[in-house]
């Protein structure tokens, strides 16, 4: 995005105006914080204050029908505005300038996007509308006039006293921002002309506490107005929009890419993801359904909340629900993700099962593969282990190349010698994805079975420094078909076992694979395969590479047979 300077002189003659002989009234604009629903709290504070007006910013999702209940009498009767606002409040001029894949469009579509979307829910159309964070710039005043809405809500303009801006029928509403330090007092509140309490960005600002402890009788000095009747008494007079070079937002700084490092980090995950969806637009073979599905996932990544320094004690890495919704957009375009999205850490956050199938944060490349694990992974400890460390599997990495499959195993803690009971791990592997095509039960003494759609044709299974090989078998039985040395890397917390090529053919990249953690009984040493451990209360899956609600519902049933199923690099880019 080109900067541009603010004090032009050009610029300075062009918007000056004369001076008002009379105060502007107060107009309060308000933008509730996310989930906020407390309508009857807003109710009760009009009733108790007769003369206060609220223009009322809403997303989407805000518009809900008790808002609409509650909102709608006070609307009819003029004490209430409603305008939209895009969800998550993103800084559109920094959408629309991205370096990486400046996306325009989305200024002018995710407005118009909004004021339908408020207008049905509410029953009325909005009367304005209000971008994140008031910011501008001027390849965006065109495009937001023509979104449809009256007026739109801008942050400070450069010049003092500055005549107000029109684009067409539009006017672009200068505000200032109260409680830029959380706090509220009676000067913010009583204000002339637009006040903007903006509580997406400061939520432990609180414009109804605020509100409901002004004293009797305070109110701007022409009183309250909501913003289209401070319009009207503004008068005529007003300045051509095109000419404003840039307005900046509440804070009076211009938009410009995070400079704090969690939050630059997340604005470069977010211009890559950009960068692979415009070249699959590009590429000839887009797909109208798959480029607007994966359009609107990369909008719920254009949030304001992502690219804000992160609050004191938050995790490090890239916050869960944007790796989340980005991984989505990969999915969609079946693109390999980036490795940055994973070396940062997993999501924390609940998935939606249509943006994330497995659970499982998948990645592929030309010659691997590899399974993350979620962030509270479960794991149980046998009995007389220290903890859960060796048991509990980040995940799971496969390479290959002309010689050899090497499969590297991730546990929570790689023990140079184990002690008894030592961690036994199970790779399972489905080559062909048919329904009931190889073994639906594990190998013997698993206490697990398979789903039938992955059902496997070999199996690796590790305890200590020694791997076996199995394949399913036409009988009850697998065929052990080869004895492989495993390398534990306690340093790097891996176990890796590198099968010839000869042994294993086909693509790695297409198959299902099923990762658990067992313990070996003590009591039953050197078998083949390895003997596995009971617990007391019929535990013998102690891990497992799958979803949470998988691991919940396998390892809270012991003795009870769990039904695993396979995770797939395709699960990036759907089934």
């Amino acid at each position: 995005m080109r900067r541009r300077a603010l004090a032009a002189a050009a610029l300075l003659l062009a918007l000056a105006g004369p001076a008002r002989a009379e105060p502007l009234p107060g107009a309060l604009v308000w933008l509730p914080p996310s989930g906020f629903m407390e309508w009857s709290r807003v109710d009760a504070l009009l009733r108790a204050r007769s003369d206060l007006k609220l223009t009322i910013a809403l997303t989407p999702e805000q518009a809900t029908a008790l808002a609409r209940d509650v909102l709608q009498p006070w609307a009819a009767g003029g004490r209430v505005e409603i305008a939209a606002r895009v969800s998550g409040d993103p800084v559109l001029p920094l959408v629309a300038a991205h370096p990486d894949a400046p996306r325009p469009a989305d200024a002018l579509e995710r407005a118009a996007d909004a004021c339908r979307e408020v207008e049905r829910r509410i029953g009325a159309g909005p009367a304005g509308f209000v971008p994140g964070g008031g910011a501008l710039v001027p390849e965006l005043i065109g495009p937001l006039a023509a979104a449809g809405a009256p007026w739109l809500l801008a942050g400070p303009y450069a010049v003092a006293g500055a005549t107000w801006a029109a684009s067409g029928r539009t006017v672009f509403v200068p505000a200032t921002a109260a409680g830029r330090d959380l706090l509220l007092g009676p000067a913010d509140l009583t204000a002339d002309g637009a006040v903007v309490v903006d509580e997406s960005a400061a939520p432990a600002t609180s414009l109804l506490g605020a509100l409901e402890a002004l004293p009797s009788g305070a109110r701007p000095e022409s009183g309250w107005a909501t913003v289209s009747e401070l319009i009207r008494a503004e008068g005529p007079g007003r300045a051509d929009a095109a000419a404003v070079a840039a307005w900046p937002d509440w804070s009076g700084a211009l938009p410009a890419p995070p400079s704090d490092p969690s939050a630059l980090a997340a604005w470069r995950a977010y211009g890559a993801a950009a960068s692979a969806l415009l070249r699959y637009k590009n590429s000839g073979a887009a797909r109208l359904r798959t480029l607007e599905a994966a359009t609107r996932r990369l909008r719920l990544a254009q949030d304001a909340r992502f690219y804000r320094p992160p609050p004191p004690g938050a995790p490090a890495g890239l916050p869960a629900v944007l790796r989340d919704r980005l991984l989505a957009v990969y999915r969609l375009i079946r693109a390999s993700p980036p490795d940055a999205l994973f070396e940062t850490g997993v999501s924390t956050g609940a998935v939606a099962a249509a943006d994330q199938p497995t659970g499982v944060h998948p990645a592929s490349g030309p010659n691997w593969v590899a399974f993350d694990n979620p962030a509270g992974t479960q794991a149980r400890a046998p009995a007389g282990a220290a903890d859960d460390a060796p048991w509990r599997l980040r995940g799971l990495r496969v390479e290959w190349d002309d010689q050899k499959v090497l499969f590297r195993i991730f546990p929570g803690r790689v023990d140079a010698a184990p002690a008894a009971p030592a961690p036994i791990y199970d790779v399972y592997m489905d080559l062909n994805h048919i329904l009931g095509a190889g073994s639906i039960p594990l190998l013997e003494g698993r206490g697990a079975f398979a789903q039938a759609r992955d059902a496997w044709e070999f199996a690796l299974t590790c305890a200590g420094d020694e791997a076996q090989l199995w394949r399913a078998g036409f009988g009850d039985s697998p065929d052990e078909i080869a004895t492989l040395p495993a390398e534990r890397d306690a340093a790097q917390g891996e176990v890796r076992v590198a099968v010839p090529r000869r042994l294993l053919r086909g693509d790695p990249g297409r198959w299902g694979y099923l990762l658990l953690a067992f313990a070996e009984d003590p009591a039953r040493p050197a078998q083949s395969p390895p003997a596995v451990l009971s617990g007391a209360d019929g535990a013998q899956v102690y891990g497992l590479l799958a979803p949470l609600q998988t691991q919940t519902s396998v390892l809270g049933a012991p003795g009870k047979p769990a039904r695993v199923g396979a995770v797939r690099a395709q699960d990036a880019f759907g089934r």
